[in-house]
């Protein structure tokens, strides 16, 4: 049985014009599941993609030996974008927008599917203000500017964290490293895919 939220969030993005942005803190089967659910909802020609913004912090550290610590604070950027263009061209769709484009594009969109859990502030005042004006699905774990702002989400979406689901990640190299859930989620929350 689906839940209410889910059935809203079904009944208000099926045939519109609709946004998915893709956290790189999901997985790569996530951002698989989430993008072909939007162009089975939305349909090709009615569905944009986006990456969602990839956190940085100083600069890249290498160490004696070649570790290196990177400034990049995603785990996933390289293996989301990867996904999010492969679908984009199985379905001859736009090319995947960078975050900052976002919201400008939502004006020409009826709906959104935003995806979160990000340890710090990701959602900026002009992606808050474009969401207020169009149907707009949260699927996140920890609080945000969007889900301090009960006019800018009309659904909220509980997502699993990283360490109650499985799946993979592609790292600097562009290697994919399979990482299992360590504990079962809680409650209604559920793997974003």
């Amino acid at each position: 049985e689906e839940a209410p939220a889910l059935e809203d969030v079904l009944e208000n993005l099926r045939g519109r014009r609709i946004a998915l942005m893709v956290s790189p803190m999901l997985s790569c089967e996530d951002a698989y599941c989430l993008a072909q659910a939007a162009v089975a909802l939305g349909g090709a020609g009615n569905v944009t993609l986006a990456l969602g913004p990839v956190p940085t912090a100083g600069e890249d550290k290498t160490f004696p030996g070649g570790y290196t610590i990177r400034a990049e604070k995603a785990p996933n950027a390289r293996g989301v974008q990867r996904v999010l263009d492969a679908v984009a061209k199985q379905h001859q769709l736009d090319k995947v927008l960078d975050f900052k484009a976002l919201p400008k594009a939502l004006k020409n969109l009826d709906g959104v599917v935003l995806t979160g859990n990000y340890p710090s502030a990701w959602a900026t005042p002009e992606l808050v203000d474009a969401c207020r004006d169009r149907y707009c699905v949260l699927i996140d774990t920890l609080p945000n500017a969007l889900t301090e702002d009960a006019s800018a989400i009309d659904a909220f979406l509980p997502g699993a964290t990283w360490a109650e689901k499985a799946g993979t990640f592609e790292n600097v190299d562009n290697r994919l490293q399979a990482f299992e859930a360590a504990i079962p989620p809680i409650g209604l929350a559920k793997s974003d895919g």
